[in-house]
């Protein structure tokens, strides 16, 4: 734990000395933050159950979210920014209506409800 600490502050320190529209940096860190805890709060505090693979599901849905938010808004970036549009300009113009954090957060329920069904399917086919 004190490692993950150090390293991410240590990049929250890069991000803010390379970054230097506060606002921006605000958006990216709101973007980020809510896929990443919205579902994990309301497992935790809607949830009886406590188990390694519930922990497990809810770390790869954070991991996941996270990156999926970060590459929907690196395309955003790349569109505004350089010009460029990997999935095409309709997408890139479907895509700018839609904020990046609600994009992350339905990623996350997404990834979680997969999780579960395949755990589940696991422990119908072991048992």
């Amino acid at each position: 734990a004190r490692i993950c600490t150090a390293a991410l502050g240590g990049a929250a320190i890069l991000v803010a000395v390379a970054w230097s529209d506060i606002i921006g940096l605000l958006l990216l860190t709101y973007h980020l933050w809510a896929p990443a805890i919205i579902l994990p709060v309301c497992i935790g505090s809607l949830s009886k159950q406590r188990s390694v693979w519930l922990s497990t599901r809810v770390f790869i849905t954070m991991l996941a979210a996270v990156l999926i938010t970060l590459v929907y808004r690196g395309l955003s970036v790349a569109a505004s920014k350089f010009d460029r549009h990997p999935l095409g300009e309709s997408f890139t113009a479907y895509a700018a209506q839609i904020d990046a954090s609600v994009v992350g957060v339905s990623a996350s329920c997404i990834v979680f409800a997969l999780l579960t069904v395949a755990g589940s399917m696991r422990h119908r086919k072991a048992g």
